[in-house]
């Protein structure tokens, strides 16, 4: 979500830098931007689940 708040009235971060490439038609840079996020939001759900099984009960 935050992604695509920037896409539309940022002027920094990711979301900027991914429609900002679109629109120059860099589709290159695009993917690479597309794999980091996916990358960052693969790696932020991890540790979330891993300080879940820490904290949480275990029946």
């Amino acid at each position: 979500v935050i992604v695509a708040a920037e896409m539309l009235v940022g002027g920094t971060g990711i979301g900027y830098f991914v429609w900002n490439q679109w629109n120059n038609l860099s589709i290159t840079d695009v993917i690479v931007a597309i794999l980091l996020i996916g990358l960052v939001g693969m790696a932020l759900d991890q540790l979330l689940g891993w300080v879940g099984r820490k904290v949480g009960y275990a029946e």
